[in-house]
């Protein structure tokens, strides 16, 4: 039904929140450091943001547990 979908929506949309603010948690300082050059840039690279976040996360790891 409609609303089981709309369920399980709400559960995904609320599930993929919790792990975004996790890994905002957990880099933090890189998080900030993006965050810095888009107030002074108004835009940023994916080679930017590649160089910032290098060696400091674990695109292999889970982060959402």
């Amino acid at each position: 039904t409609r609303y089981d979908v709309d369920k399980e929506v709400s559960k995904l949309i609320e599930f993929s929140y919790n792990a975004a603010l996790k890994l905002i948690d957990l880099h933090k300082e890189q998080f900030l450091e993006v965050v810095d050059v888009l107030k002074k840039e108004r835009i940023i690279s994916g080679s930017h943001i590649n160089e910032i976040l290098e060696n400091k996360i674990d695109f292999g790891k889970d982060y959402t547990t």
